[in-house]
Formats: C-alpha cells, structure tokens, sequence
C-alpha cells in the first residue's frame, strides 16, 4: 500500500521535513526466510514497484518469499529517504524475543517504536 512513502509525504506536509534529512529504520519483521506467499502478493508488488521488486521475490516450490524489508527500504528510497537502517532479525526465527503473527496463528500482540522529530538549526 505504499504506507512508508505515504508516511514520508505526511511529515513533508505537516512538518516541513525534507525526505533528504528524515533517517528511517525497519525494525523486526517477518524475514525473507519465512515470509511465505501465493502468487497474489509477489504480483501485487510487481504491479505497484515494477520489475526492480524481483530482486526480492524467490520462488521455493509452489511458494514464493518476499523480502520485505529490502522491499520497504526501497519504497522509502524512492519517497527521497537516503538514510535508511534495517534489522536483520527475523521475528518468526526468533519468537522467544519478538511477537509473531505468524507464530501465534493470528494472536495479536504488540511491537514498539519511538519516533523523534526535530527542528534543525537554520
């Protein structure tokens, strides 16, 4: 859904920020290693990013695995966010210190994250 451009076009109008300066990070999610798809998913990315989104689709028998925080980063990328950080940690291989919707069959549970905005001196 674009959610992270859509996101980067808010602080612009709200804040003045400038997608130059704004620093994103991905934190844990779902790896590439479990996010497991039908074809609906890697064709609804192709549709919307174009082909550059293949780089992070592989197919592994009838299934497809989606990177979704290369993915991610270069949404943002394209909004004008240079600085992006990305974990690596994969939060069904590590249920034992992150929740997983996939894990838990749907369970709701909770992540958090803090957001700082700051004026920087003209």
């Amino acid at each position: 859904s674009g959610i992270a451009a859509r996101v980067v076009e808010a602080m612009e109008r709200e804040y003045g920020s400038k997608p130059k300066n704004i620093h994103a990070a991905i934190g844990p999610n779902i790896g590439k290693c479990h996010f497991e798809t039908d074809e609906d998913v890697p064709q609804a990315m192709l549709s919307a990013l174009g082909p550059e989104v293949e780089a992070w689709i592989s197919l592994r028998g009838s299934k497809y695995f989606l990177d979704l925080k290369a993915i991610n980063r270069l949404i943002l990328n394209r909004a004008g966010v240079e600085a992006v950080e990305m974990s690596d940690e994969c939060t069904l291989c590590q249920q034992n210190r992150f929740w997983s919707h996939r894990a838990t069959g749907g369970l709701r549970g909770s992540q958090g994250a803090i957001i700082v905005c700051r004026e920087e001196p003209q």
